[in-house]
Order: C-alpha cells, then structure tokens, then sequence
C-alpha cells in the first residue's frame, strides 16, 4: 500500500495524507536460488488497485476474484521458506550495521 503525503522537510514530520491509498498486489511465481543464497524471482500477476477494490477483496475474506484477480493457490511455490529465512537475515544485518 502507498499514498501521497505533504512533508514538513524542516521537522521531517507528515502534514497530511493527500488522496487515497493505492494497493500493488506482486504474484511470486517461481523462486531460484542461487549458490550464494541470493533470491532470483519470476513473477505472475502484478496489478495496482484502489482502496475500494481492497475494501471489496477483505469483505469477500481474501478472495482477489471479486476485484477480477485471479491467483494461483493450489500449490506451494519451491524455496519460499528459504526465500523467507534469506530476507529476515539480511534484516537483521542491516539493523546491526
């Protein structure tokens, strides 16, 4: 999810939220590791949506059909957890640095 904001660049503080939230789904459809670890990602469906597509798709618990999305989800992409695992270790590096 992302909006538009008017920034104080003195305070660095938020003035205001201008427009609406706009939604970006990102469909991972393969996932291939390389020798070091590192992530390489194919991806399928890739769409931005309005606020009130996201009100229709958390009405209908989750089903992306309803704003015309049509996902994969009858099986389990190949290396999601090391995909997982490799992310939060290079958060937490970058928290130490």
């Amino acid at each position: 999810m992302w909006t538009d904001i008017e920034v104080d660049r003195r305070t660095s503080t938020v003035v205001r939220v201008i427009g609406s939230p706009r939604f970006r789904l990102v469909e991972i459809e393969r996932i291939d590791l390389s020798s070091g670890g590192s992530p390489g990602l194919s991806y399928g469906v890739q769409r931005d949506f309005t606020a009130d597509e996201w009100r229709r798709v958390v009405e209908a618990d989750g089903e992306f059909s309803v704003v015309g999305i049509e996902l994969t989800t009858d099986s389990a992409i190949a290396g999601f957890d090391r995909l997982i695992s490799w992310s939060w270790t290079r958060a937490r590096e970058r928290q130490t640095r």
